[in-house]
């Protein structure tokens, strides 16, 4: 019979840093534990339970965009700016339809 490995006990600033790498990673949960030596279930544990209190994950999607006309230059003035969760600042010119920056913002922000 193999020999089990001894149990190895994180502290909350290591399991916060391998939920970042692992979101980080792009790797589906059994490789990323795999590769860490840990059960896959310790991995949706610490997400479940430790993950809630750290930041979000930035969530990758695709949104199509449409080009109407150039962008403004860096010194243009800018009307609007919107603080998004994920860090980024969304800028708007005063000429932009309300329902387009909605749908946008919630793009950015899903």
């Amino acid at each position: 019979m193999p020999k089990k490995k001894p149990r190895v006990r994180r502290s909350l600033v290591e399991i916060r840093e391998l939920l970042a790498e692992f979101r980080a990673s792009g790797l589906p949960a059994t490789r990323f534990a795999d590769r860490i030596g840990v059960n896959v279930n310790t991995v949706y544990r610490w997400a479940r339970e430790v993950g809630a209190s750290s930041a979000p994950a930035v969530s990758q999607r695709v949104v199509p965009v449409r080009v109407v006309s150039d962008p403004p230059s860096a010194a243009a003035p800018v009307d609007l700016e919107i603080g998004l969760r994920n860090g980024r600042t969304l800028r708007i010119r005063h000429a932009l339809d309300t329902d387009l920056l909605l749908r946008l913002a919630d793009a950015l922000e899903s």
